[in-house]
Formats: structure tokens, sequence, C-alpha cells
């Protein structure tokens, strides 16, 4: 299936990936308009992935029935850009992810990651190998 198709088709999109080129505004007003307009947008991710004016625009125009954004293109966000008075809309401060496990969580992959790196191996998540290899 296409991505373009993928839009088309959902229900609910939510957005879990790294903010790369490909990646800046991969929802944009033009998927947008493919989308139904009973689907439902979420990103979590990183704020350029998604158009947010865009999609307080298709959300005023009835072309989305709703978002769920907790990343901003410009953190913090501006409380009078279009997505803060958006319908249909919630708005969180960069901590959907917050629960008491994914605290433990978080704490425990840094520790890790600090102790992988102390010993000389490259952190199971590291986004960034390349500065450890020039940091040898």
């Amino acid at each position: 299936m296409s991505l373009d198709d993928l839009f088309a088709e959902s229900d609910v999109v939510s957005f879990h990936t790294a903010l790369t080129p490909e990646t800046h505004h991969l929802l944009d007003a033009n998927r947008l308009s493919m989308m139904k307009p009973t689907a439902v947008v979420i990103n979590t991710s990183r704020g350029a992935v998604v158009d947010t004016d865009a999609v307080a625009e298709a959300l005023r125009a009835n072309k989305l029935w709703g978002a769920g954004i907790d990343v901003f293109e410009d953190e913090p966000v501006d409380p009078n850009a279009p997505i803060c008075k958006a319908p249909h809309m919630v708005l969180t401060p960069h901590a959907a992810y917050w629960s008491e496990e994914s605290a433990i969580e978080l704490r425990t992959r840094a520790t890790q990651n600090a102790i992988d790196v102390v010993l000389g191996r490259k952190p199971e998540n590291c986004v960034n190998a390349e500065a450890l290899d020039s940091a040898k």
C-alpha cells in the first residue's frame, strides 16, 4: 500500500518517526486533503513531521475530525498559533509519553546508554553513531 493510500484509508494516523528531510511535513495540506473528514491525527514524534497550520485549517474546514498534538515545530508553542484555536484539538506540552512506567524506563535506558559508552560499546538506541566514531 502506498503512503498516500494509507492516509486515504486510515481512521487514525499516529506519527512515531524521527525528523529527517524526508519526514519534514510528512503530513501536509496535500495529504490532509486525501484523508477522511472523520479521521484523527496524532503526533507524538517531532513537531515538524506534521504541518500544524495545515491541520488547524483542515479542522476549521471540517475536513478532519480531530487531532492530538504533543510536539510543535517551535516550542513552546505560541498561544496565538492557529493550532491553539482549532476545534477538536488536544494539545499536550511534549509530555504525552509520561507515566510512572515511562519514567522508570527512561531512567533505565539513559543509565544503560551511559554505561555502554563508558565501556566502549555502542548504545542500543544510538541515533548518531558517527559522533561516537569521531570521538575515538
